[in-house]
């Protein structure tokens, strides 16, 4: 029980880590261009790598490209 309250702490983390990206992705998504969404995703993203443990992010490789 100890475990999962560890785990969910984490998710939480994360999460109040990357709502302020959300909630501009879904603004961009609503009002924004095309050049802002892919702002807003870009940046999610990163967020969500740095939040990653160093053994998994020095593995993981993702790249958004915004033409």
């Amino acid at each position: 029980m100890a475990e999962l309250m560890s785990v969910d702490g984490e998710v939480l983390g994360v999460l109040s880590q990357i709502k302020d990206d959300v909630k501009e992705l879904l603004r961009a998504v609503k009002e924004g261009g095309v050049g802002e969404v892919c702002e807003a995703i870009q940046y999610l993203i990163a967020d969500l790598m740095s939040s990653l443990p160093r053994r998994v992010g020095d593995s993981v490789s993702v790249r958004v490209s915004c033409a």
